[in-house]
């Protein structure tokens, strides 16, 4: 059984077939899942059973691993956010909204690595920074002449707010992973340097309650064809639903799967039939 130092089992994996990092839940039971370590690159099997939490684990019968391998849901987060931000193609930082993004990942620009680089239509540029554990982060201070937002995703917030210490974790895709950082934007992400209003940059007004500096969930675009459900969540009636097709939030889905509900599938049964 592979487990993180801080007890999290191996939630993803990265796919053979498609290069991308995928969720347990996304796919085939054991060897068939065809995947990686995205520690070590030890091949992985996937562990679907009904008594304990899916998960990856090493292959016994790979011998690869040289050393023993700890995962890492820090890292996990932050390769996932690498591969997942590059598909906004729109969004709003302080009343600025960046249209037509094109991103690039770890890429040297201004003689700095930055870890995700985006420039929109209007030649505007984000740089956002996503830490490894123990890494070095950006050199903020040579970003800022060029530059015109910086933001810094708190990948350790992340990791203590989806992985919290002694309960179960619930299984979440990619794709949950960067909906969830957009639903708590304002917890999880800093505006390092704030845009100055361009006369090409569209503005939008915020208002006294507005988090400065966060995102505004309807000027959000993605690259793929699944975009944010505009069906509010059954439960709460606030949020849009993303879980169970669409029926239930992520948020009320973390509070009540667990404690109110078992699992997920009988939360999704009461609200389907309520």
């Amino acid at each position: 059984m592979m487990m993180s130092q801080t007890g999290v089992l191996m939630p993803f994996a990265l796919c053979n077939t498609t290069g991308c990092i995928v969720g347990i839940d996304e796919v085939d039971r054991g060897n068939q899942c065809n995947c990686r370590c995205l520690s070590c690159s030890t091949p992985v099997t996937a562990r679907q059973g009904e008594s304990n939490q899916n998960h990856f684990a090493h292959r016994t019968d790979e011998a690869s691993t040289v050393n023993e391998c700890h995962y890492s849901p820090l890292t996990a987060l932050a390769l996932i956010l690498r591969q997942e931000l590059p598909t906004i193609l729109a969004l709003q930082v302080d009343g600025c909204i960046y249209e037509g993004l094109k991103w690039s990942v770890d890429t040297k620009a201004f003689g700095v690595v930055i870890d995700v680089f985006g420039i929109a239509a209007c030649e505007s540029t984000i740089a956002i920074e996503v830490p490894f554990a123990n890494g070095v982060g950006l050199c903020i201070e040579e970003l800022k002449p060029h530059v015109d937002a910086i933001l810094s995703v708190n990948t350790n917030a992340m990791v203590q707010a989806l992985y919290p210490r002694e309960q179960k974790s619930i299984s979440l895709s990619p794709n949950d992973i960067i909906e969830l950082l957009l639903e708590n934007w304002a917890d999880w992400v800093s505006v390092i340097k704030v845009p100055v209003m361009k006369e090409n940059i569209s503005s939008s007004p915020q208002t006294d309650t507005e988090y400065k500096g966060s995102i505004n969930s309807h000027l959000v675009q993605f690259s793929s064809d699944e975009t944010p459900s505009q069906i509010l969540c059954r439960c709460c009636n606030i949020r849009s639903g993303i879980r169970a097709g669409g029926l239930l939030c992520n948020e009320c889905v973390f509070k009540n799967v667990g404690h109110r509900f078992p699992n997920l599938t009988e939360m999704a049964r009461y609200y389907r039939d309520k």
